[in-house]
């Protein structure tokens, strides 16, 4: 199948909740609800589906450094 130019594969999905579904939206909150266990330097605000990150640092190398190790944290989470 091709898109705009690009090529795409389809592939079935073995796993999940239909979309709109009360069980979706449950299951959702209980996996999303677990992420701020899995950072130790960043601030979250979670809601809904929305998800905010903050961090300060006085030193910019040092923010950076930091925010890197915590995204990554949580790219292994998710």
């Amino acid at each position: 199948m091709q898109g705009n130019g690009a090529l795409l594969q389809l592939k079935l999905a073995k796993y999940g909740v239909p979309q709109g579904s009360n069980l979706g939206s449950l299951l959702f909150l209980l996996y999303i609800n677990d992420l701020p266990n899995a950072i130790d330097n960043l601030k979250l605000i979670l809601f809904a589906d929305d998800t905010n990150v903050f961090c300060s640092h006085s030193s910019w190398t040092e923010l950076k450094d930091m925010v890197n190790v915590e995204l990554n944290k949580i790219a292994e989470w998710f």
